[in-house]
């Protein structure tokens, strides 16, 4: 699956750092700082990509990039830190994807209106870092037997 987010990363001309670890799932995050803590704290997630590091091209091209990237991984993580920065590029990106494979927590106090709020999965930073790790284990695990039957508990 590696292979895919490769290809997909050189056509769009985005690279995220690649963990080869965890499953198939990505963070893109405001912030190095925030970034790196979220993948200390979420050990599942493989890829990431700080969007304050892309210049006004990769900030055009993320959109098209994180919808291909949701569609071949399990999740896409968002999460950000607004101040003073504009939080639509993030947005943008956040609302290209699936509502299933997307978790989101961002912090938007900068000026204008807050574009998360119909995005927002988790309300805090550390509700975001049980989603993840839940859902990830989630997939890691695979569904219960009383799923795969449908038979209930």
């Amino acid at each position: 699956m590696s292979d895919s987010v490769d290809f997909i990363s050189s056509v769009h001309r985005i690279r995220p750092i690649d963990f080869e670890r965890g499953q198939r799932a990505a963070l893109i995050c405001a912030g190095s700082g925030l970034m790196l803590s979220l993948m200390d704290a979420c050990p599942d997630l493989r890829w990431c990509i700080d969007v304050d590091l892309l210049d006004a091209a990769g900030l055009a091209r993320m959109p098209a990039w994180a919808t291909c990237v949701s569609n071949v991984t399990d999740l896409v993580v968002v999460a950000g830190w607004y101040c003073s920065t504009n939080p639509v590029p993030l947005a943008t990106a956040a609302r290209s994807l699936r509502r299933g494979t997307l978790a989101c927590y961002v912090q938007c106090r900068g000026v204008g209106g807050d574009p998360f709020v119909p995005l927002r999965t988790s309300e805090t930073l550390e509700e975001l870092v049980e989603e993840v790790n839940r859902r990830l284990r989630n997939q890691k695990n695979g569904p219960l037997p009383h799923d795969v039957c449908g038979s209930g508990p």
